[in-house]
């Protein structure tokens, strides 16, 4: 069993009667579908339809709890507290709850299977310690070959479109409920296929011949150290990486790239080395 602590993750909770009507103003996702033992992954995108935040959310005891970035934190409880008005919401930090992940079922206070995919194992609450067995890069590991880019491991906040990233096919995105900030943008780049970068997965090997040992050690404790390097073709920038990992002195990394239908033919360079995509 693979488990780890996701400890760039903390806890919002919300209660009060206003709380599903408020979010579904706010939110991708139809948060009236949230009931006991289900966890839905929502984003929070701004006016211009341009990413935000990402969240988990799940229900008990007539509250809603979001798991969000722990860097964020405060700020997205200040954001939500602009939005909230006369509503009667109650938006407080949960200092106790923790966050895993694990490949199989443990006993936690709650535990859900990822909604991303099935690949991603189960995301799991607890207020206690567990026992983890892997750092953080094995869950990276296992998102990135998977294609699933994730908060601003990946995305750039107010900058960032959420389907150049596939979060439509995250269960992110319900595209049939009613109005909620930056839909407009994103049905309509929806509904006209107007996707001009899409991700992809890197596995560029004998990596200590292109980074240095300070940025290999760098990449072991942060996946999004090379983020916004540039992806060349041509001596021209096509696209940028996102979050990557070091894997066995292989590079495994997502990378977002200007699409087209010959794009996996190209000879794509990484600081002067080919790289192959999929």
């Amino acid at each position: 069993m693979i488990s780890t602590q996701l400890k760039d993750r903390q806890i919002i909770e919300l209660s009060g009667k206003d709380i599903f009507q408020f979010l579904q103003g706010l939110l991708t996702n139809d948060i009236c579908q949230i009931k006991d033992n289900i966890l839905q992954y929502s984003v929070m995108l701004n006016a211009r339809g341009r990413f935000l935040y990402d969240f988990f959310i799940f229900l008990s005891d007539n509250k809603i709890f979001i798991d969000c970035r722990s860097d964020k934190i405060d700020e997205i409880i200040a954001k939500l507290s602009i939005y909230k008005l006369k509503s009667e919401v109650l938006i407080t930090k949960n200092e106790k709850m923790k966050v895993f992940f694990s490949q199989n079922k443990i006993k936690a206070d709650f535990i859900f299977n990822d909604p991303r995919s099935s690949n991603m194992g189960y995301r799991i609450y607890n207020n206690n310690d567990l026992d983890i067995n892997s750092d953080i890069s094995f869950y990276h590991k296992i998102r990135i070959n998977n294609k699933i880019a994730e908060g601003s491991w990946d995305l750039t906040c107010e900058k960032s479109l959420i389907l150049e990233f596939a979060f439509d096919k995250l269960n992110a995105i319900n595209f049939e409920k009613g109005c909620y900030m930056g839909q407009e943008l994103t049905a309509r780049t929806y509904h006209m296929g107007e996707i001009r970068k899409k991700i992809f997965i890197a596995n560029i090997s004998n990596i200590s011949q292109i980074l240095s040992s300070n940025e290999i050690d760098a990449l072991s404790n942060s996946a999004d150290f090379l983020k916004n390097n540039q992806i060349l073709y041509n001596n021209e920038e096509v696209g940028i990486i996102l979050s990557a990992i070091i894997d066995n002195n292989n590079l495994l990394a997502l990378l977002l790239l200007k699409y087209d239908d010959d794009i996996l033919n190209k000879d794509l360079k990484f600081r002067d080395h080919l790289i192959e995509i999929n």
